[in-house]
């Protein structure tokens, strides 16, 4: 799927989603592939399936201890890091 066809899907200007995207592609969770003019995004399963095990263990720890947690993701190495909070909303 390319930007075009997600900002007329979605209703979102160009630039949103030229953002979301180029998040979603430094955490490793798609990767662009060229082709003429046009930047096409394309899941990466794997890396998908990772973040959603790793966040739903974090989840699963942080209910059973009655807690909340932020979690941070850094791009440059697609880590999960957390950090306990007694608040259940942060500020960043």
């Amino acid at each position: 799927m390319n930007r075009g066809e997600i900002v007329s899907k979605r209703r979102v200007t160009p630039a949103t989603v030229s953002h979301h995207l180029k998040i979603l592609s430094d955490a490793g969770l798609i990767v662009r592939r060229r082709e003429g003019q046009c930047v096409y995004c394309d899941a990466i399963p794997d890396t998908i399936a990772a973040y959603t095990r790793a966040i739903a263990k974090i989840g699963r720890r942080r209910k059973a201890a009655g807690r909340t947690a932020l979690l941070i993701v850094d791009p440059s190495s697609s880590k999960i890091s957390r950090y306990a909070s007694k608040f259940s909303l942060m500020s960043a």
